[in-house]
């Protein structure tokens, strides 16, 4: 089954080559990569003329797209969510432009997700270090066939901006259809990491209140999004 590795970034290139350093395409046949820059035009331009070159991959190893206005990750998500699996069905690797993959994870975790979800109903999620705490579902292989209960394929909730993912983990866990793997990746979080701050993560902050308020009125009256009784 393939699996693609999809990235929302916005103004963030060295840490995103950053990110994609840390995976080795070469160690999989069906891993793939799909870049989705957030009204982030310069970005999208270097990726479009130069990425495939520099990272010498062919074609069909990397898909590179773009929201021309500033919709925030999840929308940018969910964008590129429907677009791939329109193309061709397959397994999402849901990450970050702030994170480095640590050598073999993305095996550790592909395998205990094929183990756990051999039919590709399920969410196996990586452990992250260099934060005090993290959500488990954060950074996340979303199989086929879960993605398939969510109507076009928006596995995120679009009332939110930019914090969603716990839903996605309380869908999973309610129909117990979560695992929490020991592969780890590093986040480069700038909220812990002094050095990483920058202006998406202001940008973000700004809409952590409001998508808070969102998460505990849909708590409040048990709103799951895409789980149906």
């Amino acid at each position: 089954m393939k699996t693609t590795i999809l990235i929302p970034t916005r103004n963030r290139f060295k840490k995103l080559l950053r990110t994609f350093e840390s995976i080795d395409l070469d160690e999989f046949e069906d891993l793939s990569v799909c870049f989705i820059c957030d009204g982030d035009l310069n970005t999208y331009n270097w990726l479009e003329k130069n990425f495939r070159e520099w990272a010498r991959l062919d074609s069909d190893q990397v898909t590179i797209l773009m929201s021309k206005q500033h919709v925030g990750s999840v929308r940018c998500r969910n964008y590129a969510i429907n677009l791939l699996m329109l193309s061709e069905p397959r397994n999402i690797l849901s990450g970050t432009d702030d994170i480095s993959f640590k050598e073999g994870s993305i095996r550790k975790a592909m395998m205990d997700f094929e183990k756990r979800f051999p039919d590709t109903d399920g969410v196996v999620g990586f452990r992250q270090t260099g934060v005090p705490n993290f959500n488990p579902a954060g950074v996340s292989i979303i199989g086929k066939k879960f993605i398939e209960r969510y109507p076009g394929h928006k596995v995120f909730c679009e009332e939110y901006f930019h914090f969603s993912v716990q839903e996605l983990l309380w869908h999973a866990e309610k129909v117990n259809r979560f695992f929490l793997s020991t592969a780890e990746i590093f986040h480069h979080h700038p909220a812990f990491h002094k050095m990483e701050r920058d202006e998406t993560h202001v940008e973000a902050r700004k809409w952590k209140d409001r998508d808070h308020r969102i998460m505990r009125e849909r708590q409040r009256v048990n709103q799951i999004w895409g789980y149906q009784e």
